[in-house]
C-alpha cells in the first residue's frame, strides 16, 4: 500500500513539473519547426523554463498542503499570492542559494569521483600491467559510469529532499 501511494505522488509531481515546463519546450519546438534562429529564442525559452520550474516547486508544496489535490497545484492565482506573501526577492534568493549549493556539491563530487577513478585505473594498471593506451579510455569510461551512478543514486535524491524541505520552509513563511 505504501509503495502505491509513493508511486501516485511521484506521478503527480512528474505531471506538475511537466505541465509547468511545457511552455518552454513548446516554444523551442515551435521555433525549430518555423526555422527560427536558436540564438534569438534561447533567452525567452530559458526564461519560460526558469519561471516554470520556479512555480512548479511551490506548486508541489501547495498541492501537498491542500490534501494532495492535483488541481490545487495549478491554481496560479493562489501560488502567485503565496510567492508575493513570502516576498519575490526572498523566493528568488532562496532558489539561487539552493542552486548554488547543489552545483557546488555536484562539482566537488565530480572532482572526487575523477580522483578515485584515476586511482582505480592506476591500481589496475600496476597489478595487471595493461597497455598504456587503454588507460585513457578506461579512465573516461569509469569516470562516466561512476559519475552517472553517483548522480542518479546519491545527488538527485539529496537534491530532491533538500529542495522539498527548503521549499516547504519557504512556503510556511507566509
Amino acid at each position: 500500500k505504501g509503495i502505491i501511494i509513493l508511486t501516485i505522488n511521484g506521478l503527480k509531481f512528474l505531471i506538475i513539473k511537466f505541465i509547468y515546463l511545457l511552455p518552454g519546450f513548446l516554444l523551442f519546438l515551435i521555433g525549430l519547426y518555423l526555422g527560427w534562429d536558436t540564438k534569438e529564442i534561447i533567452i525567452p525559452i530559458c526564461a519560460l523554463l526558469f519561471v516554470g520550474y520556479f512555480l512548479s516547486i511551490i506548486a508541489k508544496v501547495h498541492m501537498i498542503n491542500n490534501n494532495e489535490r492535483l488541481l490545487s497545484a495549478f491554481d496560479i492565482k493562489s501560488i502567485i499570492k503565496i510567492i508575493k506573501s513570502v516576498g519575490v526577492n526572498t523566493y528568488i534568493k532562496f532558489y539561487l542559494y539552493l542552486t548554488s549549493v547543489i552545483i557546488g556539491v555536484a562539482s566537488l563530487s565530480l572532482f572526487f569521483i575523477s580522483i578515485i577513478s584515476w586511482l582505480i585505473i592506476l591500481f589496475i594498471n600496476i597489478i595487471f600491467f595493461s597497455k598504456y593506451y587503454l588507460y585513457i579510455d578506461s579512465l573516461v569510461i569509469l569516470i562516466f559510469v561512476l559519475s552517472t551512478l553517483f548522480g542518479i543514486f546519491i545527488l538527485l535524491p539529496i537534491y530532491t529532499i533538500l529542495e522539498s524541505r527548503a521549499t516547504s520552509s519557504i512556503y510556511n513563511l507566509r
